[in-house]
């Protein structure tokens, strides 16, 4: 959905900071450079009950490295979950990855029984400079040694590297400090994040009218939109929250303030029924 067709360029109310991709800068740096990092090494950790959707903002981010990159999504994508994750993520759906602008096609699902499978792997797929991005899904937090090897592999073979945190992994106290703070590693760029409401998708405008010929056509992803909050950046910007929602023509990013409550849009990742 582009920005004219579907995105609204403003909202009502402010309290979160709000960039657009070719608007005004926040403390001299655009949003691209905020999301991008300059760093190969990234962390997005989920928000309590909210691993999908980190997934899906993890997947927008290297879609937007590439876009930038210049490689527009031509170079596969390899995703390395450890086995014991599988009930909380699922695994990627073809109609989500389209619907966040990705290829289907172009990534690479591994999933390993235990999370030294998944480092070396990791390691492995660091140093392959033909990938266009690696994400990293383990059961606990990578410790800095690790973290320092991948990060060291990442920015000798050029390939952006992005570790998938789950909340359980966070050691956070609710009650004094509503932002985790993440365990020590070697990311230099580290988000939180969660779901934000999400503006209609215009195509099911007539979906739900009966006797309409659009009632029986396939119901079509809203606007992906995330409540992010950086934790760590290299310029020192930390502990600012944005609002954004995910272009998937322009592979962009745009930031809005909050409006009046809406639904919150389906993740397109997913998941097994439970047994």
């Amino acid at each position: 959905m582009s920005a004219s067709s579907g995105i609204p360029s403003a909202r009502t109310r402010t309290g979160f900071a709000k960039l657009q991709l070719d608007g005004p800068s926040l403390d001299g740096l655009s949003l691209d450079e905020i999301v991008l990092g300059g760093p190969l090494l990234q962390e997005v950790v989920a928000a309590p009950g909210e691993v999908c959707t980190a997934a899906a903002f993890s997947l927008a981010l290297i879609a937007r490295r590439q876009r930038t990159a210049g490689q527009g999504g031509a170079r596969e994508i390899a995703w390395l979950q450890q086995e014991a994750l599988a009930i909380d993520t699922g695994e990627p759906l073809g109609q989500g990855l389209a619907a966040l602008g990705i290829d289907p096609g172009r990534l690479i699902f591994v999933r390993l029984r235990t999370g030294l499978d998944v480092l070396r792997a990791g390691l492995e797929a660091a140093r392959c400079a033909a990938l266009g991005a690696v994400i990293i899904e383990l059961v606990k937090p990578i410790d800095l040694t690790a973290s320092r090897r991948l990060k060291l592999a990442a920015e000798k073979s050029g390939v952006p590297l992005l570790l998938l945190r789950h909340p359980d992994a966070v050691a956070s106290n609710a009650a004094s400090n509503p932002v985790p703070n993440a365990a020590p590693n070697a990311a230099q760029v580290r988000f939180r994040v969660g779901a934000a409401p999400s503006a209609p998708n215009p195509g099911n405008a007539n979906a739900h009218v009966w006797g309409q010929p659009a009632c029986d056509a396939p119901l079509a992803f809203d606007v992906p939109a995330f409540d992010v909050t950086v934790l760590k950046h290299p310029s020192g910007l930390s502990q600012t929250r944005f609002l954004m929602e995910w272009d998937r023509d322009r592979h962009a990013f745009h930031t809005f303030a909050p409006a009046l409550p809406r639904p919150v849009a389906a993740v397109p990742v997913s998941r097994p029924l439970a047994a």
